[in-house]
């Protein structure tokens, strides 16, 4: 069978033609600017034409090629008409199971969430930002400014979504006039901020994907409980790479599917892809070509099989690594040997037991986010894949893989077992779906007033955090800096900790050139003796201690109680944003209780209670010196 003339006719033309529409795209932007200095976009320009150029020698060498060969001929035909929209079309719909109902509830999900995802995007401009975002900004905006898409910051490695806000940033900074600056361009944090937002919307979309593959509707029931998930919205008001990180792992997973269903050679290239885009985003995203291997143990014909598709799936992972952050590899021993060794060295949990950081893990899950009825609804959920286990179920171990190989690396922050949560919902949207569809009359009447509570559960929460997200100027930092300014209290004449008016961390930080911000160590400053506390020869006038934070010195701040006057003294009602505000506050089984000590948060918020850190400021410039 010899290739289709007008078919081969079409392909040429539907290349020229997009080829053209993308050069002109790109003129239009080099014309706009009109400046031979913007070297991106001249870069840009020139890789697009190279491209374009490509694309049509390769079309003109496979039709060429087709007509001397059958076997091609035959491939390119195929290729043709798996690549038509009516194709796609029906393969998808066959695929999920998708229907009207699940459509409107996508969109009204998709709607909410990136809704409930912006909402307080400008949280902490005044008071304290979350510690690690300038790591990822500054990077983007130093891009930016060179115009060159090249980072050597490696250690998150944030190489792929910082660049698409390199992008953005350069035209924010052109359009609004402002100069790009890391200590000065609050803008660019807003920018992050929302491009992580908007990752984070994604994410519901994939998850409505997979969670429809596994049952009818579950999808939809999965799509619902993440777009009010509290931690999700918690996280993604920030610039972090875990909320990117687990959208590309959650493109693995989807892409996984489609391999157990055929196990196609080109959803394993996806599949990798997704581990290598998670991979650039966190080191710890490479669990995702471990989650493929675990994927090709189960799912293959033979040993051989699996030894030839391990293979394949590492090189298409190290391939993919190159082709997207081919800069990555200019210094290989930085990027990836330190990169790794930074995660494996890394004391974030001190040292605590491998039980304790899996248990502190579990209970991060649950934290607050309801009491007993929060626990039945997800037992019910296992109750629900244990009885309809099957093959698909295979993407439920890409959260436990991430929580083991995390404990594994004493690594312990709530943010870091994002695929955790993934799996939590998925089981808690299952539970949902036996408790709502359940055939059993007992199951229906006790189902429906179990479920109103597990909403109430999350709306709560989530509200929480949207209010604390949006309310800014009540941080009780922002207020300790003012009013310490009015008593002469200045970062000269005073030590503080981290996260207090005169330490706030990130951006803010370099706002006040010349604050001195110790968390554990002292003792450049006072010598504790008995009971009694010296000044040594810095001698600061007065210290602010957070008395909230694990880190304080605790002997330190007893002593400073009995023998240091309080000049200002502030106590928080819930945390910010960047600590998620329900999570340090007291847990309970009772699921009612949980709800309605969320809602008196929001009440106590609205009424003028603060939002951050409990705060004392001592005077110590009575102490006597050590010397």
């Amino acid at each position: 069978m010899r290739f289709d003339k007008t078919r081969s006719f079409r392909f040429v033309i539907s290349v020229i033609l997009l080829s053209i529409i993308i050069a002109y795209v790109a003129g239009g932007i080099c014309f706009y600017f009109n400046d031979s200095k913007y070297v991106l976009f001249e870069n840009i320009y020139k890789s697009i034409a190279v491209l374009m150029m490509g694309s049509l020698l390769v079309s003109f060498i496979a039709i060429f090629l087709a007509f001397r060969n059958t076997r091609i001929s035959e491939s390119l035909n195929n290729t043709y008409e798996s690549l038509r929209i009516k194709n796609w079309k029906n393969d998808f719909i066959s695929f999920y199971y998708i229907n009207r109902i699940d459509i409107i509830i996508l969109i009204c999900c998709i709607m909410a969430g990136l809704i409930l995802r912006i909402i307080g995007y400008d949280w902490g401009l005044v008071a304290s930002w979350q510690p690690d975002e300038c790591k990822l900004v500054d990077p983007a905006i130093r891009m930016a400014d060179s115009k060159i898409l090249y980072s050597d910051y490696v250690y998150y490695p944030d190489q792929f979504v910082s660049k698409i806000v390199a992008v953005v940033l350069f035209f924010v900074s052109k359009l609004k006039g402002i100069s790009l600056d890391c200590s000065t361009m609050a803008e660019a944090y807003f920018c992050f901020r929302i491009v992580v937002a908007f990752f984070g919307t994604a994410t519901l979309y994939t998850l409505f994907l997979i969670g429809n593959r596994l049952k009818k509707h579950l999808g939809s029931i999965c799509c619902i409980v993440a777009a009010f998930y509290p931690y999700y919205l918690s996280l993604a008001k920030q610039v972090t790479g875990d909320v990117t990180a687990l959208f590309f792992l959650s493109l693995t997973i989807l892409f996984s599917l489609r391999y157990i269903d055929g196990r196609k050679n080109r959803y394993l290239v996806l599949m990798t892809m997704g581990a290598a885009m998670a991979t650039l985003e966190k080191w710890h995203g490479a669990v995702g070509i471990g989650y493929v291997g675990i994927l090709l143990m189960f799912c293959n014909d033979g040993f051989k099989d699996f030894v030839k598709k391990g293979f394949q799936a590492v090189f298409y992972y190290i391939i993919w690594l190159f082709v997207l952050t081919p800069n990555i590899w200019v210094n290989p021993v930085k990027t990836i040997v330190d990169g790794f060794i930074n995660i494996a060295v890394y004391d974030g949990a001190e040292g605590s037991s491998y039980g304790t950081l899996l248990l502190n893990y579990i209970k991060y899950g649950f934290l607050n986010l309801g009491g007993i009825v929060y626990l039945i609804v997800f037992a019910v959920g296992i109750i629900f894949v244990v009885k309809n286990i099957s093959k698909e179920y295979y993407v439920l171990s890409m959260g436990v893989l991430k929580t083991l190989i995390l404990c594994l690396l004493n690594r312990q922050y709530s943010r870091w077992g994002m695929e955790l949560y993934f799996t939590e919902i998925i089981i808690l949207s299952a539970g949902i779906y036996l408790l709502m569809f359940s055939s059993r009359k007992v199951i229906k009447i006790c189902g429906y007033p179990i479920l109103c509570v597990f909403a109430a559960d999350l709306l709560s929460a989530s509200l929480l955090v949207t209010v604390v997200a949006n309310i800014g100027e009540k941080d009780d930092r922002l207020v300790q800096r003012v009013e310490c300014k009015e008593r002469g209290i200045t970062p000269e004449n005073m030590t503080s900790q981290y996260y207090t008016g005169f330490g706030p961390s990130s951006w803010c930080d370099s706002q006040y050139p010349g604050t001195v911000i110790r968390i554990k160590d002292w003792s450049e400053y006072f010598v504790v003796e008995s009971d009694n506390v010296y000044r040594t020869e810095k001698q600061p006038d007065y210290v602010c201690l957070n008395l909230s934070r694990y880190d304080i010195d605790r002997e330190l701040a007893d002593i400073l109680e009995k023998n240091c006057k309080k000049e200002l003294e502030y106590t928080a009602v819930a945390k910010d944003t960047f600590c998620i505000p329900f999570e340090e506050t007291k847990t309970s089984f009772n699921d009612i209780k949980v709800i309605m000590q969320n809602i008196k948060l929001i009440t106590d918020i609205k009424k003028g209670g603060f939002v951050g850190e409990d705060m004392v400021v001592y005077y110590v410039g009575d102490l006597k010196s050590v010397n």
